[in-house]
């Protein structure tokens, strides 16, 4: 679950899953009913991990350097920056 997101990265929330190393690469699938599927490319550039039953209060994610992304993607902000 993505938890916040910008032009520069975004932190998702990774429930009981092992965050990748820092630095890693890795491949982030986003779907919106107004701008489609979009697959953007990022680095792991903070993980923080917590026992599954404090994942939503200790907020456990991964924050992710957007490395590159679809137009729809900066589509997708922009729509919801307007809201």
């Amino acid at each position: 679950m993505v938890l916040d997101m910008s032009p520069r990265g975004l932190f998702v929330r990774m429930g009981n899953m092992e965050a990748p190393p820092l630095g890693t690469q890795v491949q982030v699938g986003l779907n919106d009913a107004e701008h489609g599927e979009m697959i953007l490319m990022a680095r792991v550039t903070r993980a923080k991990s917590v026992r599954h039953e404090l994942v939503v209060a200790a907020d456990g994610g991964i924050g992710l350097e957007v490395l590159s992304a679809p137009e729809s993607y900066y589509d997708l902000l922009k729509s919801l920056v307007a809201v």
